[in-house]
């Protein structure tokens, strides 16, 4: 058998942890996104440094048969996603390119096109769930040339909040299907970054103990160690990385309980709620 690993997440459930638990571990990464592609380019020449970026679970069927895949799926409860992001976005430190590109820029990087195809989504959206006005004003401004950014400073931490709900609705989407399917595959693992949030270490040695059983000769045990300086709440944080925690700067709780009303955040919510539960038994502290 063929050995795989894939580290999958998201817009804000963990890419840089996911980034950097595979530079520890593997010393690199390569990156996919979407589907995988068929055959996949790198499975015996990097099989262990896979960082799938908005992964798409269902094309884990196109690996070849004797292939032995551990697939950890990052998570986060849709709400607080939306709320780091918006939290991010408007940091002036935030690295995000397209964050100052207008929506309706006609050449773009692809990882830049990604995310601005998702801006441009967000009044349709919003019209979608009855909240009219605030599509046509969002929809007016990004006409006019206005960056996500520039739209999202121009609102209340509530409203833009509830935008960045509505930006990541795909995403969040993709992530609670993909769950589900992965719910009953012994060679996935969905963890919540909650359980990171718990216990950073725990969760951490979790995940590395999961990857394990396909790596002759991989301590588990010494790696789960070092997994656990990766903590972001540590002194030794750089200053880029760190741009990107936004947890504890901010007292969110009121802004998130009022996400979680939004009817498709609390359908998300309920649904990955139900797609890990299963996972709880398997890695208590990072589910």
């Amino acid at each position: 058998m063929r050995p795989l690993w894939l580290l999958g997440a998201y817009h804000k459930t963990g890419c840089i942890l996911a980034i950097k638990l595979l530079n520890l571990l593997s010393g690199g990464y390569v990156r996919v996104q979407g589907p995988l592609p068929a055959p996949l380019p790198s499975l015996d020449a990097r099989p262990f440094r896979h960082y799938w970026f908005s992964p798409n679970a269902s094309s884990l069927a196109t690996l070849p048969d004797d292939v032995d895949y551990r697939f950890v799926h990052f998570a986060r409860d849709p709400a607080e996603l939306a709320v780091s992001a918006y939290r991010y976005h408007g940091a002036a430190a935030a690295g995000e390119r397209w964050l100052d590109v207008r929506a309706d820029a006609r050449r773009a990087p692809p990882r830049d096109a990604f995310e601005l195809a998702h801006v441009r989504d967000v009044p349709g959206r919003l019209a979608a769930a009855g909240e009219h006005r605030l599509a046509a004003a969002v929809a007016s401004e990004l006409r006019a040339g206005a960056t996500w950014r520039r739209v999202l400073a121009a609102r209340d931490p509530a409203a833009g909040a509830t935008l960045e709900a509505f930006r990541a609705a795909g995403e969040i989407d993709k992530m609670v299907v993909n769950a589900g399917l992965l719910a009953a595959d012994p060679r996935a693992l969905t963890v919540r970054m909650s359980g990171f949030h718990r216990n950073f270490a725990a969760a951490a040695a979790c995940v590395v103990a999961f990857l394990a059983p396909v790596r002759p000769g991989f301590d588990a045990e010494a790696h789960a160690k070092r997994a656990a300086h990766l903590d972001p709440t540590a002194p030794t944080l750089s200053k880029r990385d760190a741009a990107h925690v936004t947890r504890g700067r901010h007292n969110d709780t009121a802004l998130v309980a009022a996400l979680r009303r939004l009817p498709h955040i609390a359908r998300a919510t309920a649904a990955l709620d139900a797609a890990t539960a299963a996972a709880t038994a398997r890695c208590p502290l990072a589910s």
